[in-house]
């Protein structure tokens, strides 16, 4: 049974984090080893053993049914904890793909290159890649959401994150969203009904 944490804004998809016997960050970085919280609940990997032994078809179902029993608005992917790791990043850009024909909005956070690129073009979808060089952040624009993490002020894994997307640079983090002269409150439901903050920059959703 699919046990699903409930978040700020929805269902939230949460795998265990780091590098260990049940850990999902492949790609992660060595600051962000050091940054990062090295600690797992008995909920992530549960969800994860739960992904790992049943279809894409299973799966979305299963979500589907807790998405309309918690009247949650978007899906979050790895915005808590873990990631996408290599193995599975088939699998589950076919749950986010059949997801997004549903009209199902969803967001997070990868280092996931190749399941990052693998969602552009996807109507409601909103998955930031996490890069920390800026020079690299910059010149991937063009393909999507790119996520700059600030280590200094974040307390877990999300903080201030520099949401680019369009040539448009949006600082979203510590309560706030900063968008030119614009500050608003960070809360990606609001952002998502009055499509404001990176739901402006993605204006396919």
């Amino acid at each position: 049974m699919l046990s699903m944490s409930q978040g700020r804004y929805g269902l939230v998809v949460a795998f265990p984090s780091h590098k260990g016997e049940y850990g999902t960050c492949d790609f992660m970085s060595e600051k962000c080893s050091r940054e990062c919280p090295d600690f797992v609940t008995q909920r992530e990997i549960d969800t994860l053993l739960y992904f790992e032994s049943h279809t894409d078809g299973e799966i979305s179902m299963v979500l589907v049914k807790e998405m309309a029993e918690t009247k949650s608005t978007i899906l979050s992917w790895f915005n808590e904890c873990g990631d996408c790791p290599k193995r599975l990043t088939k699998k589950i850009v076919s749950i986010i793909s059949y997801l997004s024909d549903l009209g199902i909005s969803q967001n997070g956070f990868t280092r996931n290159k190749e399941f990052w690129e693998s969602l552009n073009g996807f109507r409601n979808i909103h998955i930031c890649l996490t890069e920390e060089n800026e020079k690299i952040a910059n010149s991937l624009l063009k393909k999507g959401l790119v996520a700059v993490p600030n280590y200094e002020t974040c307390q877990v894994s999300i903080g201030d994150v520099y949401l680019c997307g369009g040539g448009i640079v949006i600082t979203c983090g510590e309560a706030s969203v900063i968008e030119g002269d614009e500050v608003y409150e960070e809360d990606c439901s609001l952002c998502h009904k009055r499509k404001s903050g990176c739901y402006k920059v993605r204006m396919a959703c």
